[in-house]
């Protein structure tokens, strides 16, 4: 009785894969000689390069456009030290002296920057 149950359910597969299995072959009876060729020439190598020409063309221009927006910049330096020795004279005997000179220099510059495509120059603001 065991052995009848796993044949049943060996069947019941098989009939739930035959469908499947022509409904691609009704798909592949479908197909007419238009559709094939349409299909080969969406397909091509041809097809394909054009398409990529296509795509590289229209990233140029959206960068070239983006280059014409206006340019928001903020430079910057933070904690710029410096430590040196400096030479100075003492005028009254003419004796000079070194001197430890310590700097510390922070600088932060905000500008804008438009391009002129008719003169090829950029004008900024800062």
């Amino acid at each position: 009785m065991h052995n009848i149950c796993i044949m049943n359910k060996h069947y019941l597969v098989l009939l739930t894969l035959l469908p499947c299995w022509f409904g691609g072959a009704a798909f592949a009876q479908r197909l007419t000689l238009d559709n094939a060729i349409r299909i080969a020439q969406e397909n091509s190598y041809s097809a394909q390069v054009a398409q990529f020409s296509y795509m590289a063309s229209y990233w140029n221009y959206r960068s070239f456009k983006a280059q014409l927006m206006p340019a928001v910049n903020l430079r910057g330096k933070v904690a710029n030290f410096d430590h040196s020795l400096i030479e100075t004279r003492n005028y009254e005997d003419g004796r000079l002296n070194y001197v430890n000179n310590n700097t510390m220099s922070n600088y932060l510059t905000l500008s804008v920057d438009q391009q002129i495509v008719a003169t090829g120059g950029t004008i900024s603001l800062q």
